[in-house]
């Protein structure tokens, strides 16, 4: 949209313009496509994730951890947020609504 630099192309620039200037505006759109059934999607939807560091899509991230094809993409986009997502992480492996070997699954020290 951005590069139809033509005359015509002043419509999609203007509502390029738009939509970034929206706090958020693909938000619902990242959350559907991290979860899309084609493999390469979601592994650019999780690197999205890590890039704008969208903490409310963390436990989608700790979902697929025990995805082999998804796991080095997953485990890696939480690391893009740095030292800000720790108590995100924290709060996800300390809820008692998620069973314990669930949680044991993501604590570096447990028997699981």
């Amino acid at each position: 949209m951005v590069r139809e630099t033509e005359p015509e192309g002043e419509h999609a620039r203007l509502e390029a313009a738009k939509l970034i200037g929206e706090p958020d505006c693909f938000g619902p759109l990242l959350s559907t496509l991290v979860r899309d059934s084609a493999h390469s999607v979601i592994v650019e939807a999780i690197r999205s994730v890590g890039k704008l560091h969208k903490r409310r899509m963390v436990q989608d991230l700790l979902d697929y951890l025990d995805n082999p094809k998804l796991a080095p993409e997953a485990s890696h986009a939480p690391g893009e947020f740095g030292d800000a997502i720790v108590g995100s992480l924290q709060d996800y492996l300390v809820d008692p609504s998620v069973t314990i070997l669930r949680r044991e699954k993501y604590l570096p020290y447990s028997s699981g």
